[in-house]
């Protein structure tokens, strides 16, 4: 019989019942390296040479352009940390949206909404989503891309116009 002297406190559960407080912890978290917004907050994860991102597609998409926004300043301290591609997964779908660094720069528009500073936005064309490829970026080289360089797509063309 329990009485109030040997009954467990409130709020307390019964044995065999006990909720554990721990995480699960995968060979794959011990690699992981946070990454900070300018606010000091973490935003994501470098894992490998990937920066992994997650975020609600229906408060951080943006609509004009379509697309995902990373900070400028996030861009080039993951790429100083060996990064070449960027992976955000929405939370609300589940949906995975994977691009490269060398999109971002090439194809990438820079936008200062005020609030949130400079940021890249790629449009969503150039995103692989759920593996898919995309429909425009690096999967398309432009004909002046002679190798796998990123750089040649840096370069100035010289054009002329004939008459």
């Amino acid at each position: 019989m329990t009485t109030k002297q040997n009954r467990p406190p409130m709020g307390s559960r019964q044995s065999g019942t006990k909720r554990s407080n721990h995480r699960k912890h995968t060979a794959n978290r011990s690699n992981r390296q946070p990454v900070y917004g300018s606010n000091g907050r973490v935003i994501g994860q470098i894992c490998g040479d990937t920066f992994c991102k997650r975020a609600d597609g229906s408060r951080h998409m943006l609509q004009k352009p379509r697309g995902w926004a990373v900070d400028a300043c996030v861009l080039d301290d993951v790429q100083a940390h060996g990064v070449t591609t960027v992976q955000v997964t929405d939370r609300e779908s589940q949906t995975v949206y994977t691009a490269s660094l060398p999109d971002f720069e090439c194809f990438g528009v820079r936008i200062d909404r005020s609030g949130y500073g400079a940021q890249i936005c790629l449009p969503l064309d150039y995103w692989s989503i759920d593996g898919q490829p995309p429909q425009l970026g690096a999967a398309r080289k432009p004909e002046n891309a002679t190798s796998g360089n990123t750089a040649d797509f840096h370069q100035p063309l010289q054009l002329t116009l004939s008459w």
